[in-house]
């Protein structure tokens, strides 16, 4: 839900033009502050670039975001930028812990600023679309950056034209990136899994409680714009307070089909938080294509040119075989012990495209492997 919120907000970003005190950042949850340059010490860091693509014509499966890294790399790097990497938004936006993953992986690189790069449709039509390139620090925590620090953005119609007006502002500033690549890099070896991996659920779920992170809704920073944006921003964070609260009767619903000890807890507990409430285990999940899921929970023998992944269900006691495209987004459950950090992924994959089936299958799969 975050992640929708998040774009959501990139697209008032993209549509309005607000004097700089309205304007709203990419997080959605922080204000920053907006200025004529690009942030300090860009041209001498290292830079992460996040690139967010629309969905294809009439499909669920986003456009390829390479193509426009591919187009932007040799801009950046001209400018004086030292890209790094570059990721797709989606995955470093897929879960709670996988942005925290994220987040490790660059402080351990020396990352000290983060690139949005974002192609969108105006009001879902493909004919009218917009880019945008948000420069900003690396705040070197989970939520990647905070309110009130500095950032500098661009949008417009032309890509070309938007890349070039960082290029012209860039020269205000001193050089010193000099070693860069010349293509861009891409990497997928961010690992969610600290401890070890099982595809099974453990027969001790019946020995320890098990905590069920709520749906949150979303709070305004501190600093609240005026003016039209904050009405738009402020009308949509009350319908995902309200979907939140619809999707936590739900959760509590579908839970009732868990027959060990478990309990819906706050989303913004941390592991070490809920270890000292007392619970064993907790339940996450990932909301990004079926691929990269993969990818992020290890599992091996990844074969890219495959066409489908799998997934079985019960229809009325019998199994039924689901075939998602394995670029569609799904949503994919997974147990984690707390103490150990061992992470128990099913002897099925179970990923579906609503985190309802996804939990439901889940649910039922530990039903007939935990007796």
């Amino acid at each position: 839900m975050k992640k929708l919120i998040l774009l959501f907000i990139l697209s008032i970003t993209i549509n309005l033009a607000y004097s700089q005190d309205e304007e709203i950042n990419v997080a959605g949850l922080v204000f920053l502050k907006y200025q004529s340059g690009l942030p300090k010490n860009i041209l001498s860091t290292k830079t992460v670039v996040l690139v967010s693509s629309p969905n294809k014509v009439g499909e669920s499966i986003p456009e390829d975001w390479q193509p426009l890294a591919v187009q932007a790399h040799p801009v950046l790097t001209k400018a004086g930028m030292d890209p790094v990497a570059y990721y797709f938004y989606d995955d470093v936006y897929s879960g709670k812990e996988t942005r925290a993953a994220f987040a490790t992986a660059w402080k351990k690189r020396g990352v000290e600023h983060i690139l949005l790069l974002m192609k969108s449709e105006l009001n879902n039509n493909n004919k009218n679309i917009r880019y945008l390139l948000l420069a900003t620090p690396f705040n070197g925590e989970s939520t990647l950056m905070t309110e009130g620090q500095p950032a500098w953005k661009s949008n417009g119609k032309k890509f070309n034209k938007v890349l070039d007006k960082l290029a012209r502002v860039a020269n205000r500033q001193e050089r010193k990136n000099l070693l860069t690549t010349d293509s861009p890099e891409y990497f997928d070896d961010v690992k969610l899994i600290e401890g070890q991996r099982a595809e099974t659920y453990y027969t001790d779920l019946k020995m320890g409680k098990m905590a069920v992170p709520k749906f949150a809704g979303t709070n305004l920073p501190g600093k609240r714009p005026g003016g039209l944006v904050n009405n738009l921003v402020q009308n949509r964070l009350q319908q995902a307070e309200d979907q939140a609260n619809k999707f936590n009767g739900e959760l509590a619903t579908i839970m009732q089909g868990y027959k060990f000890k478990y309990e819906l807890v706050d989303n913004a507990k941390t592991d070490k938080e809920l270890m000292i409430d007392g619970y064993t285990y907790v339940i996450y999940s990932i909301h990004t294509s079926g691929l990269e899921i993969r990818k992020l929970l290890n599992y091996g023998d990844i074969d890219e040119e495959e066409e489908y992944y799998i997934t079985v269900k019960m229809n009325k006691n019998k199994p039924t075989m689901r075939y998602i495209p394995i670029k569609a987004p799904v949503y994919k459950y997974y147990i984690k012990n707390l103490k150990t950090k061992t992470v128990y992924l099913g002897k099925q994959w179970d990923a579906d495209e609503t985190w309802q089936e996804s939990l439901k299958n889940v649910l039922y799969n530990i039903s007939r492997e935990v007796k």
